[in-house]
């Protein structure tokens, strides 16, 4: 992989929020809190968006990395820097559970193998979505409770024999228009497909070293999340 990226990913939300400092990883915001939720090194944090009241939510972590929350279920999910886990818990840190496990996956036969960066939740459709950082590259999506794995398969494009491997370091949705946006290392760009997969586009291409991306919805749009 080109870039480690630090990705953000909220449910109910107008704009999300990547921010990279040397010991923060990932950072999101919880709308109806307001609290800020990020993690570092070994645990995850929260604070009011003003940065006062900080406390520990989860503290001796491995490497917690990218974070995502679900307010509808009151979950938070994140992946670690192994990119060999993705976790689960309340929104106050009790609870935690590994829904994705690729170690435990190894052992068994015909399991994909997932090996997540980054990470994203579909209130809609009950799924989290996650790139992933070796090969086969590719992005991912499973039941909350990490069931249900499957490849998203995108089909070739511009004459190509093979589906498209995609180093998906960044996700995004856009729920209403049925779009995933992420970061497409493998080929230096920003692109987006449809939820299927289908309709890969190019929105930028030739970008050296980027790290992360957010979208902003309308007003109209935010409403349909809330």
């Amino acid at each position: 992989m080109k870039n480690i990226l630090l990705s953000n990913q909220c449910l109910q939300l107008v704009f999300s929020i990547v921010i990279l400092f040397s010991a923060i990883q990932g950072i999101t915001y919880a709308q109806g809190s307001p609290k800020i939720y990020w993690t570092e090194t070994d645990k995850i944090r929260r604070a009011n968006l003003d940065g006062t009241n900080v406390e520990n939510v989860i503290t001796e972590l491995d490497s917690p990395f990218d974070i995502a929350l679900n307010l509808t279920n009151r979950k938070m999910y994140w992946v670690t820097l192994r990119y060999t886990r993705i976790y689960r818990a309340n929104l106050d840190g009790s609870d935690i559970e590994i829904i994705i496990n690729r170690d435990t996956m190894l052992k068994e036969q015909g399991k994909p193998l997932p090996s997540p960066c980054s990470i994203a939740i579909d209130t809609k459709g009950n799924k989290i979505y996650w790139g992933n950082v070796s090969g086969p590259w590719r992005m991912s999506r499973a039941d909350l409770d990490g069931g249900n794995i499957e490849d998203i398969r995108i089909p070739p494009v511009n004459g190509g024999i093979f589906d498209i491997r995609v180093d998906a370091e960044d996700i995004k949705l856009d729920l209403k228009a049925g779009k995933i946006y992420f970061q497409d290392s493998f080929e230096d760009n920003i692109a987006r497909v449809n939820m299927d997969g289908s309709n890969y586009e190019i929105l930028r291409g030739g970008i050296i070293y980027h790290d992360r991306i957010a979208l902003v919805f309308s007003q109209e749009l935010f409403d349909c999340y809330s």
